[in-house]
């Protein structure tokens, strides 16, 4: 191994890794521990069986996620960043963070560079026991934060846990144009590089979807009580006047820099927008099921540059774009793993198909081939 693929003094520690980052031998202290406690033999071995790094085949040195893997830099403990493209990301102990690059992207003559900024910050209410990097193949990787007792098979085999363990993990899939996280018994919250401006249901009263995430539909505004969006999302009116609080199955998020994100629930849920500090959207208790979401980027021009008024960008009608169409009607269907194949059946033309594995929101798993 190259030192560089050494993490806090044990190679690949990651994949088993404790809050405290510490590094420290798992093995050795459940040794330490039987001999103080009388701890029978069989226990100690389980322990030490759960302490080994999970990793059993060669370390993937060139894997896209490699630096989620090496010493973190001094922020937090944030990973250095990895490209899943569209999107690139860190994580620490606690949080995974998510950037949308090209929006800050600066060119010359010889580079093209992109600059990474945490458009949305993905945390829990829970603290975190435990975080792992639970499977990979060459075109995603999935990591797991745990806000609980580990389940001991599911670290070792990659599958997942029972129904009791407290967990939520994100799928990393190359060209993925959506953040897929899957909870269990967890509470979501959800924070923006600067701050939140609306926080809406998509349609408007009419039953149409909006032309801007800025659109605040005046139904909503006067009625008092619930306020229901043709079954995909309702207001309820907020104690204080300020909070945001809406239930159901589509969101619309709105930052400060013009920037409009669409989020898709599996099972209904109750989130609330903090409009008093405008920094936080949290999850009304604990949340099972998938949620997803997408960037809506700003348009481009002829020569294929965003246009940017100091930290804002140009937004265009939401109602009329195919592509948020495409957007919602896919929006149940998530990938969470693939695989690369060859075929020389016409030399010297060769056929490359790309095989992901997919899952729906309803629960169902199929896998969707796409030849090249």
């Amino acid at each position: 191994f190259h030192s560089s693929l050494k993490f806090q003094d044990n190679f690949t520690s990651i994949f088993s890794e404790l809050v405290d980052n510490g590094g420290h031998d798992g093995g050795k202290e459940a040794k330490a521990k039987a001999a103080t406690t009388g701890t029978d033999t069989k226990t100690t071995k389980a322990n030490e069986k759960l302490a080994m790094p999970l990793l059993r085949v060669p370390f993937p040195s060139g894997a896209f996620w490699t630096n989620l893997v090496i010493q973190p830099t001094p922020d937090r403990g944030l990973s250095y960043p990895i490209m899943s493209y569209p999107y690139g990301y860190k994580w620490n102990p606690s949080l995974l963070q998510v950037s949308y690059p090209p929006l800050r992207r600066l060119s010359d003559d010889i580079s093209i560079r992109d600059i990474f900024n945490p458009d949305l910050t993905f945390s829990t209410e829970e603290t975190i026991t435990k975080r792992n990097i639970v499977r990979f193949d060459p075109l995603s990787v999935t990591l797991r934060y745990y806000g609980n007792q580990v389940n001991g098979e599911a670290e070792l085999t990659g599958k997942d846990p029972d129904a009791a363990t407290s967990y939520w993990e994100s799928y990393l899939v190359q060209g993925s144009p959506y953040l897929t996280m899957l909870y269990n018994r967890m509470t979501p919250i959800l924070t923006p590089l600067s701050t939140f401006q609306t926080f809406t249901c998509p349609r408007g009263a009419n039953g149409t979807y909006k032309e801007h995430a800025t659109d605040i539909d005046p139904v909503a505004m006067n009625q008092t009580g619930a306020t229901n969006f043709f079954g995909i999302c309702t207001r309820e009116e907020s104690s204080n006047g300020r909070d945001v609080t809406l239930r159901g199955v589509q969101f619309l998020i709105h930052t400060q820099e013009n920037l409009t994100w669409m989020c898709f629930a599996s099972e209904p849920i109750t989130l609330v927008f903090d409009g008093t500090s405008r920094r936080t959207i949290r999850s009304v208790g604990k949340f099972s099921g998938v949620l997803r979401f997408v960037l809506l980027p700003p348009p481009l021009h002829a020569d294929n540059h965003l246009i940017r008024k100091g930290n804002t960008y140009e937004s265009f009608p939401l109602s009329s774009s195919p592509g948020v169409r495409r957007l919602i009607y896919n929006a149940h269907t998530y990938p969470v793993g693939a695989k690369i194949s060859w075929s020389f059946k016409d030399i010297p033309v060769a056929q490359m198909k790309h095989d992901y594995k997919t899952r729906q929101t309803n629960g169902n798993h199929r896998s969707q081939a796409f030849p090249r």
